[in-house]
């Protein structure tokens, strides 16, 4: 017999408080007065007041610290010009209502729900690393959004809280397990892709009267040959629009774009070196809901078949959980033991290669396949090491080996105990031949990424076993390196605390970063700016090339310059000087 719906609310919410609290009798009288203030309410009703009852007495050093602090320290180290809360509070509901669903199921699994890593890499199919660095990535979006439009909270605190007023809508969204959809039968080829001028209208969950126009943005694109591919719908839409993944499109400065892939025939993975990629001769992506990896030839169009996660890897059983794993899983927050089925991400992609990596159906070991990039005929397979010992990283012929350290004995910090129980309690060294990267002293900075990264691997790096002033684990960076394919190791400095830079990509002899600043206003008050500068690698000058850029994201390979603000993208044509400086940028089109 189903539980009844109430029942089943306040299993969820015991689960919530449990997730805070951490004592079980504790969690009984917090969903006790939870239920007494919200009467009969529904699962959302509950849920909020579980949850605000729940934080405001969760222990110090327990969980929701952990979860704060992870918020905390993906926000710049000075707020300035910090905006009321409903400022930074509509800020955040807003970049939220923009993400995809799964995406946002995620966060707010993590956030609002304080699950931990082991129980949402079950939910998600997904290892625990693949778990962090997700999560990672959705915060630094966040905390992007927020600076974007000058409304940054004044601590992860705040953030956290804000939270209790979660729309109901996506309280129920994320209240439970993702559903599994089937593999689709697809035709081996296709061809060519029609073209269109732009991106179609998109989609939304509550469509307005009128369709919103949905630009070439999203994700940062890939420049091969002059031309730049872009998958369109994975960013952040304006107020009141929710993207929908539309498609991979090719633009040509001044010929317009066309839609290379739709989404609606392949549900692609989102992220360039994820889920697609491309070389002079291809165009690359894998389809998740098949497990398939195919090639689209860029002179003819026609697609092709070149590889497919076998069936027994990739259909699993549909019901793998009794009741009892489900009653141990939300009420006990113990992690079941449950096969996912086999996934595949691109690592890198080359001329003649493809390198992916397999994740096999535990959820923790996977194998670095080598594919023939035009044929998908298997030139190796490797296993990679266990992901608690470290892994692999591909750039050219160069292989990275990020290994797994553990901290000096008697080192702690606050959270350390949850990042224990996720096997997240240890620093990382980053080493080509076994020797280190890093300078002596540092660990691979855990608070950025690589991610979206042009034109070589970039590593943040911090000092080792550090704490900061307010007993804080320091793990943003305070310096990176730059390691491109064809070989160069370079040192770059994160810049100022007031004018934090972050670096978008590199071509050629120079690697290009926005440095934040603020320009004062004429009637009082300041305004954030993002001048776009270049940085030699090799001698260390530095050059303004324009005195700001419309929104965070740029992309170029030293001819040609795309930046994005997460909804429409500009195209520009990068001047030089006679001695190869960037001087500055010419628009070519706007509103793409």
């Amino acid at each position: 017999m189903k539980a009844h719906p109430r029942e089943t609310a306040q299993t969820r919410c015991l689960a919530l408080a449990r997730n805070f609290l951490e004592d079980p009798a504790q969690a009984q009288a917090c969903l006790r007065e939870a239920l007494a203030q919200a009467g009969e309410g529904d699962l959302p009703a509950l849920a909020r007041a579980t949850r605000r009852l729940a934080r405001l007495r969760a222990p110090e050093g327990g969980r929701m610290t952990a979860l704060v602090q992870e918020l905390d320290r993906a926000l710049p180290l000075t707020a300035p010009d910090t905006l009321p809360a409903q400022g930074w509070t509509g800020a955040a509901e807003a970049f939220l209502q923009n993400l995809l669903p799964e995406s946002r199921r995620l966060f707010l699994r993590r956030y609002f729900w304080g699950e931990g890593i082991g129980p949402l890499a079950v939910a998600f199919r997904q290892n625990e690393v693949g778990i962090h660095d997700q999560l990672d990535h959705l915060r630094q979006q966040l905390v992007g959004r927020l600076q974007a439009a000058g409304a940054l909270p004044p601590d992860g605190a705040a953030l956290f809280a804000a939270l209790d007023d979660l729309p109901a809508r996506w309280v129920a969204e994320t209240a439970g397990l993702a559903p599994r959809r089937g593999r689709k039968v697809l035709p081996a080829v296709l061809g060519a892709a029609a073209g269109v001028a732009l991106v179609a209208a998109i989609v939304v969950a509550n469509p307005p009267a009128e369709p919103t126009p949905q630009g070439l943005a999203g994700e940062p694109g890939v420049i091969q040959d002059g031309v730049y591919y872009v998958y369109a719908g994975s960013g952040f839409g304006l107020p009141g629009q929710e993207r929908e993944a539309v498609g991979l499109f090719r633009y040509t400065p001044g010929q317009g774009a066309e839609e290379l892939v739709s989404c609606a025939d392949h549900p692609i993975v989102t992220g360039a070196n994820y889920g697609w990629d491309v070389n002079s001769h291809g165009l690359y992506y894998i389809d998740r809901e098949t497990g398939q990896l195919f090639r689209q030839d860029l002179e003819s169009g026609a697609e092709s078949l070149l590889y497919t996660i076998p069936d027994e890897d990739f259909y699993l059983p549909e019901d793998q959980l009794d009741e009892g794993d489900l009653w141990d899983y939300y009420v006990h927050g113990e992690t079941p033991e449950v096969l996912i089925p086999a996934a595949i991400r691109f690592q890198e992609v080359t001329e003649d290669q493809v390198v992916l990596t397999y994740r096999h159906t535990d959820g923790a070991s996977n194998d670095t396949l080598v594919l023939d990039s035009r044929t998908g005929e298997e030139l190796s397979r490797t296993p990679d090491p266990d992901p608690r010992e470290g892994w692999t990283t591909r750039l050219g012929d160069r292989v990275i080996e990020k290994v797994v350290m553990p901290h000096t004995e008697g080192f702690t910090y606050p959270g350390w105990e949850e990042d224990a129980e996720t096997n997240a309690y240890h620093w990382t060294d980053l080493r080509e031949n076994g020797v280190s990267l890093l300078p002596p002293g540092t660990m691979e900075g855990q608070a950025e990424g690589a991610q979206d990264f042009r034109g070589g691997l970039l590593i943040g790096y911090c000092p080792r076993e550090t704490l900061d002033e307010q007993g804080n684990y320091v793990r943003y960076a305070t310096g990176y390196l730059l390691l491109t394919p064809e070989g160069g190791t370079y040192d770059l400095p994160a810049g100022a605390e007031e004018d934090l830079r972050t670096y978008h990509a590199a071509a050629g002899a120079w690697v290009y970063f926005t440095q934040r600043a603020w320009e004062e206003g004429d009637t009082g008050g300041r305004r954030m700016t993002h001048p776009l500068w270049a940085r030699n690698l090799h001698t260390g000058e530095e050059v303004q090339v324009a005195p700001d850029v419309p929104g965070d994201q740029v992309v170029t390979d030293g001819a040609w310059v795309y930046c994005s603000d997460g909804t429409t993208t500009d195209c520009y044509s990068l001047t030089t000087d006679p001695q190869g400086r960037p001087t500055g940028l010419t628009l070519v089109e706007e509103g793409l």
